[in-house]
């Protein structure tokens, strides 16, 4: 072997023993919480609910008004009588919400 290919062989060693020894590249860690505990259906403002995924402004006003004309949500799954809440839509608000 020449000196040439000697010095080849070293540099790709050490090389492959860097990337070896180097801390492998990790997740990001997942985004905090958009509440620290699920969001109460039956207290919440329509503020606050437009925080919530998959509800905006006219729709938590929705909210607001059905719990006034009919009273508190009995469940979280209870905003799929909202009008325009899709069946996919309530399940993301359940996800960070209840109703108490």
């Amino acid at each position: 072997m020449t000196s040439r290919t000697a010095a080849v062989a070293a540099v790709a060693a050490a090389l492959l023993l860097g990337a070896l020894a180097a801390p492998a590249i990790l997740p990001a860690p997942p985004p905090p919480p958009l509440f620290p505990a699920p969001l109460d259906l039956n207290a919440a403002s329509a503020r606050q609910l437009d925080l919530l995924p998959s509800v905006g402004p006219k729709t938590a006003e929705r909210i607001v008004a059905e719990r006034e004309a009919h009273g508190p949500f009995r469940a979280a799954a209870d905003v799929r009588r909202i009008p325009g809440v899709t069946r996919r839509a309530a399940q993301r608000i359940e996800r960070y919400a209840t109703a108490r």
